[in-house]
């Protein structure tokens, strides 16, 4: 989780660092298909870097929830229709629509919400 936090961070911030190199730069098209100074060139580091940024720090989250909700299940009782549902609910929206999961589980909720 940790690895994919830090990761995540680090690509965010050479995102950030690569779109400050090319502004204020002319826009130009290759000589030749591959030209990587190209703009298109350019856009797809730049879009293909934020991706991987995302993924890592979705998948940070997403681990976070299943450790916060693992930690729930000591402190809590819970019905089995229940911990199924908190176990999907970062791929099923419906989940949330039970009241036991809002009333007694609200950082995983959250967590979920970001997912």
């Amino acid at each position: 989780m940790a690895g994919l936090l830090i990761t995540g961070t680090v690509l965010a911030i050479v995102h950030h660092f690569f779109y400050q190199r090319l502004n204020r730069n002319i826009a130009r098209s290759g000589e030749y298909a591959w030209d990587t100074e190209d703009q298109a060139w350019s856009t797809r580091f730049g879009t293909a870097i934020a991706l991987l940024s995302k993924t890592c720090l979705a998948g940070a989250v997403a681990m976070a929830y299943q450790q916060h909700i693992w930690s729930n299940f000591r402190d809590a009782d819970y019905t089995m229709e229940r911990i199924g549902g908190m176990f999907v609910a970062v791929d099923n929206p419906f989940s949330f629509l039970h009241w036991e999961m809002l009333a007694n589980a609200k950082i995983a909720t959250l967590l979920a919400l970001i997912v």
